[in-house]
């Protein structure tokens, strides 16, 4: 996968998060990055590289509402890259899956 393709996913994931944050109102983004960025030293860029920290965040958070939010976050990503009808253990699973096929599509 060419440095051009894997900035487009990243954009892409980060579009289907924000898209997700928007239904719980304006500022859950930008409280959720510098949460992210602030406990992890990681870019929300490097989001789709560290799907498990990202949702570490989200518990740190919200606690028992993380779970409606990721699962917002992974019904978004499910639309967009068009993910076979199956349950996603949460968002780290829906990433991966995300990758997987990317390469297939590369072999």
């Amino acid at each position: 996968m060419s440095q051009s393709e894997l900035v487009e996913k990243e954009l892409d994931i980060l579009s289907c998060i924000d898209k997700a944050f928007s239904r719980f109102g304006p500022s859950v983004a930008n409280v959720v990055y510098w949460k992210f960025s602030f406990t992890t030293k990681l870019g929300k860029n490097q989001i789709q590289q560290r799907p498990d920290l990202f949702s570490s965040t989200l518990r740190e958070i919200f606690r028992d509402g993380a779970g409606v939010i990721e699962q917002a976050i992974i019904n978004e990503l499910i639309s967009k890259y068009n993910l076979p009808n199956r349950n996603y253990k949460d968002l780290e699973d829906t990433v991966s899956s995300i990758k997987m096929r990317n390469v297939s599509k590369v072999l």
